[in-house]
């Protein structure tokens, strides 16, 4: 049995948890994607023996998408095939229907609901799944809220495929090593932004809620990150009074360059629609301020749980971010039980070891029983339990 995964790009934050499936799985395991030139996203690293470049993405119109080589690809009786769930590759629906009728299983990988999520979009990813025979969506949080659904519809009868939740997250291992133990008390009065500059970020709103709060009494930013328009960014910082407040670091590659300035934060904020970069920060242990409209969130939102974790404040209510900040920023106490609480939480789970484990175990389930058998690495994630 071959373990076959179709991506549309191969993205340096992947390969940590491709790495550990192929552990796990051995050769039988490949992933097959197409080249990509973006900045950060494209990993720069040796091949490994479970990479498999095919052809370039090539556009059809109206958004859509073919990618080339992915249909040529081998696909046998007993294979498990896992595809990416986004519905404008239509060369995945081909995949799909191929796989089938050579007797192989379907794995579909992809978003419930995201941010960026359009309502066709999402009623085409909603029959693709039904198409395959077993569904990884990003959270388990994803599962119950398609289950929700699907009741709702009236068409919660227990059929269909088998679902489980990955729970994405980041590659901890280096950020252990380097992130410093949190004492919000000992700390700058600092806030970090950590993530691409486009325009989900919500930056101009992160802007003027910094501009809101009395100089006196007001934090500095800290931003990581490359892309979007740096020189409107820093024109508006001039327009907002917010000279010597905000610092524009740009990109960051390596976790320990980026843990001098983390550590120095009291904590995260991120006024748009956040993903990764959630876990990336509280990874740090810091605590995070986030908008609270789930459905304008990309799914790794999941991780967050307000006071707990973190705070949350009105979508797109500059004055409303401004005072959640205020409020925080000196409460060195809750910020000290938000630390811990995020840090566990990813910890826990939201890392690219347990989504590894859970992504093999999906494979288990979908093929056959021994498809996590052979290898060290396969024999200690079957110790470590079932996913929830």
């Amino acid at each position: 049995m071959k373990i076959l995964t179709i991506q549309p790009a191969l993205p340096a934050y992947r390969h940590d948890f491709f790495q550990r499936v192929y552990d796990a799985l051995g050769d039988r395991f490949r992933v097959a994607y197409s080249p990509t030139q973006l900045a950060g996203i494209t990993p720069n690293k040796a091949p490994e023996p479970w990479m498999q470049e095919i052809g370039v993405l090539k556009p059809l119109g109206t958004g859509a998408e073919w990618q080339e080589g992915a249909l040529s690809l081998p696909i046998e009786k007993g294979d498990v095939v896992v595809v990416c769930g986004a519905p404008r590759t239509i060369s995945t629906l081909a995949v799909i229907v191929k796989a089938r009728l050579a007797g192989a299983k379907v794995i579909w990988w992809g978003h419930f609901w995201s941010s960026t999520s359009k309502p066709w979009r999402f009623k085409l990813r909603m029959q693709m799944l039904k198409a395959c025979h077993g569904v990884l969506f990003y959270t388990e949080a994803e599962v119950d809220e398609y289950r929700a659904m699907m009741k709702k519809l009236g068409a919660g009868d227990g059929s269909g495929p088998v679902m489980s939740g990955l729970n994405n997250g980041v590659d901890t291992t280096q950020i252990k090593t380097v992130r410093a133990d949190y004492i919000a008390g000992e700390r700058e009065r600092s806030i970090l932004f950590l993530g691409r500059r486009t325009t989900k970020a919500g930056l101009p709103l992160l802007l003027e809620a910094l501009a809101a709060i009395p100089a006196a009494t007001r934090p500095k930013l800290e931003v990581i990150g490359s892309g979007g328009d740096l020189e409107s960014l820093r024109a508006r910082t001039m327009e907002l009074g917010l000279e010597g407040f905000v610092t524009w670091h740009g990109s960051i590659p390596d976790e320990a360059d980026v843990a001098v300035i983390a550590n120095r934060c009291r904590m995260f904020v991120y006024a748009g629609e956040v993903g990764l970069s959630l876990l990336h920060g509280m990874s740090f242990g810091l605590p995070a301020i986030v908008h609270s409209d789930r459905w304008r969130h990309m799914p790794e939102i999941a991780a967050f749980v307000d006071g707990v974790t973190g705070r949350s404040f009105a979508y797109g209510d500059a004055e409303g971010l401004a005072g959640a900040i205020t409020d925080l920023m000196d409460d060195t106490d809750t910020l000290n039980a938000y630390s811990k609480a995020a840090r566990e939480r990813v910890e826990d789970t939201f890392n690219t070891k347990d989504m590894a484990r859970r992504f093999v175990e999906m494979v288990r389930r979908i093929g056959d029983e021994g498809a996590v058998s052979g290898t060290p690495a396969a024999q200690e994630m079957e110790g470590q339990g079932e996913p929830s």
